[in-house]
């Protein structure tokens, strides 16, 4: 066994750790492009202003007086108060902090996994943020869960290390989360996913009977946690039935794809064996096989946004990589290499890295391109305060420079119909306006109360009230939505998408636009009030099919 002592990066040298770090900040200063940021800033100004959470909706023409569950009261409230504070420009920030730090968060779950070869290491932290870092491409609520499904996945892993269960930080996390975003639930699948391994580890003897017990404790006070909402208990139910909605799946982009709505058993069966890999290290060519065969599959259904799983696949992904290279002789494992500031490595991996075999006289090519000659990539020796002080002043260069005076640093505004917006705040009493359903959040924030949309970001509300079923019978030019638009809501105005189905109708009906013209948008106005005969003599009033109010 080599000896050779570990040679270690200076102090003011950054690792690669770092490195990406920072890289995933300035990445993640992207032109905010997300439309549902603008209703989730209406409403926590609202809940501000009320200083209270709506059980009702108020918001909206559609789903006025409606049931309103805003599990993301907290996210709202926070967001709006940093907007107020310092503007879109530091809630932008803030998104980028958050990717920043969830990468740090990767790299802690690969120290508490046990996998200390750099290769294997990187391909953790770079697998577990691809998963998360398609819910950053834009500010909404979906930033919490970004954050606490790794953050939650460490805490569990160092009780996996250590023994100590997270009674007190665990429920935390989990409050807070239930507060800010319906990915709440990820907290319960992940203590369920620990606590099968406790069942596992208790039932081969590896620990004590108390442990699964005590699992079992900490379970009830996440649930427990959950209900620590405006909404009580009945909380726990409310991301079931979204996920299990079929007409949310088909409208919503996050759940096209996911495990309810496409082959359950087989989704819940891969998952099955994730979680196998995670807690109970077994050593096989069939076992290989299969880890490879579910990465591929939860990379393809990433690619298409699904991102709840990574922090499961990506440690058990870089601890069986981190195998493979050991005993391929790729890379020795030095004494003591990744040990000094967490310990012990997690079990499994200590054991595998003790059995494996490795060529001692270091001549193959793979380990020359793989295994840095000096050793010095150490990931439990990174030095991420250097990446929080390089992001500070990056921020502050950012904020008081200039750099984000120029809009489009900050808002794509080729993609907002800013321009008509503001001919909306001019109009006097333009009467009901029927929207682009992804456009509420944009009325709402500019317009209310002044105007309200006809629906907006808010799916569920609108699912329930039957609005949703309203708007999709307008713009899909469904059976009957003459009726739905010109007589039971009798709008007067249309903001929709530039050649939708609904416009070219509306414009064969004498609608007409009108105010400023985007490239993308058209804001459209029900002809004038026109004149009929009667009884020889002319009487002004609007057709019942074009009303303007």
């Amino acid at each position: 066994m080599d000896t050779q002592p570990i040679r270690r990066l200076p102090w003011y040298l950054p690792t690669y750790l770092e490195a990406v770090m920072v890289l995933s900040f300035v990445t993640f200063l992207n032109p905010i492009t997300s439309f549902d940021l603008w209703w989730h800033l209406a409403c926590g100004r609202e809940f501000l202003a009320t200083g209270t959470v709506p059980a009702v909706d108020t918001l909206s023409i559609g789903s006025s007086g409606g049931a309103w569950t805003a599990f993301y009261w907290l996210w709202c409230v926070v967001a709006f108060s940093v907007v107020w504070l310092g503007g879109l420009p530091l809630l932008l920030t803030l998104k980028a902090a958050c990717a920043a730090l969830s990468t740090q968060l990767f790299a802690r779950i690969a120290r508490e996994s046990g996998i200390r070869h750099p290769v294997a290491f990187l391909l953790t932290v770079i697998l577990g943020i691809g998963f998360l870092f398609s819910q950053l491409w834009n500010l909404r609520a979906q930033m919490t869960s970004v954050v606490c499904v790794p953050m939650m996945t460490c805490l569990f892993l160092r009780y996996q290390r250590t023994g100590k269960i997270p009674w007190v930080r665990a429920p935390l996390l989990t409050c807070l989360w239930a507060n800010c975003h319906a990915g709440f639930v990820l907290a319960i699948v992940i203590w369920g996913v620990f606590f099968a391994g406790s069942v596992t580890r208790w039932c081969a003897g590896l620990v004590e009977k108390d442990q699964p017990r005590r699992m079992m404790g900490l379970g009830v006070l996440m649930l427990l946690a959950c209900c620590l909402t405006p909404y009580g208990p009945r909380l726990l139910a409310y991301p079931f039935w979204y996920l299990g909605n079929a007409e949310l799946q088909t409208r919503i982009t996050e759940w096209n794809g996911i495990l309810i709505r496409e082959y359950p058993l087989l989704e819940l069966g891969l998952l099955l064996l994730v979680a196998v890999a995670v807690v109970v290290p077994f050593r096989s060519s069939l076992e290989q096989a299969s880890l490879l065969v579910i990465s591929l599959h939860f990379i393809y259904q990433a690619v298409r946004h699904m991102y709840l799983f990574g922090s499961f696949v990506a440690p058990a992904i870089g601890v069986r990589v981190q195998a493979l290279l050991e005993s391929s002789g790729v890379s020795p494992i030095q004494p003591g290499l990744g040990c000094s500031e967490s310990g012990s490595a997690a079990g499994g991996a200590e054991d595998s890295a003790g059995r494996s075999s490795r060529k001692e006289d270091g001549s193959t090519g793979l380990k020359l391109i793989l295994t840095p000659s000096d050793q010095s990539f150490e990931p439990l020796h990174d030095r991420t305060w250097m990446a929080w002080i390089l992001i500070l002043v990056i921020s502050t260069g950012l904020l008081g420079g200039g750099y984000f005076r120029d809009p489009d640093h900050v808002l794509n505004t080729a993609v907002y119909p800013l321009a008509q917006l503001e001919f909306l705040k001019d109009q006097p009493q333009p009467g009901r306006l029927f929207n682009q359903f992804y456009l509420g959040g944009l009325v709402l924030f500019h317009l209310y109360p002044g105007t309200k949309p006809f629906v907006d970001g808010r799916v569920d509300v609108h699912m329930d009230s039957g609005a949703f079923k309203a708007y999709l019978a307008c713009v899909d030019q469904a059976p009957g939505w003459q009726t739905v638009f010109f007589e039971t809501h009798r709008f007067g105005w249309a903001f929709l998408e530039r050649g939708s189905r609904l416009g070219q109708a509306l414009e064969r009906r004498g609608w007409v636009e009108f105010g400023p013209k985007s490239a993308g948008f058209s804001l459209l106005r029900a002809p004038p009030p026109v004149t009929q005969e009667a009884g020889g003599s002319r009487v002004d009033g609007p057709l019942t099919s074009h009303p303007n109010q």
